[in-house]
């Protein structure tokens, strides 16, 4: 479940170019970033080795980033992460 989309919504879906949520849900987050956090968001999951610190420094902050939509082009987004608890077990949102 480490870096699935698990929901989105019409206007993500709009955002990226994309016309259903079947299109999305179950795909690796890296299918909408581009740019050079594409290559490395993979890593920042992987295993848990992104640290609590790391964490600290990108929740809840906008961020300017590259977004990449289902025809390949790049645009910027700004995004900022979320902690959501679902009883013991922590989800991290993306809003634009």
């Amino acid at each position: 479940d480490v870096g699935l989309i698990q929901r989105v919504n019409t206007t993500a879906l709009q955002m990226f170019g994309y016309h259903n949520k079947a299109d999305l849900l179950g795909q690796s987050i890296s299918v909408i970033i581009g740019g050079p956090h594409a290559a490395k968001h993979g890593d920042y999951l992987a295993g848990g080795k992104t640290t609590q610190e790391q964490l600290d420094a990108v929740m809840e902050k906008l961020r300017q980033v590259t977004g990449q939509r289902k025809d390949g082009s790049l645009f910027p987004v700004q995004v900022g992460i979320k902690n959501l608890y679902v009883g013991d077990k922590c989800h991290f949102v993306a809003y634009c």
